[in-house]
């Protein structure tokens, strides 16, 4: 593995200590339309996103 590839896997397990959930646009696994449904108190579950 390459030092650029080390460096910034690192990089990434810090930033996903560091962020709040509810920033969510740019992070893997996770969804702003899912997260605007939360606000809006509508219950997201897989099933319902298809």
């Amino acid at each position: 593995m390459s030092h650029p590839r080390i460096i910034l896997n690192r990089l990434k397990s810090k930033a996903e200590e560091l962020l709040e959930e509810e920033q969510a646009e740019f992070r893997a696994g996770l969804s702003t339309v899912k997260q605007i449904l939360n606000c809006r108190g509508i219950n997201v579950t897989p099933e319902t996103l298809t």
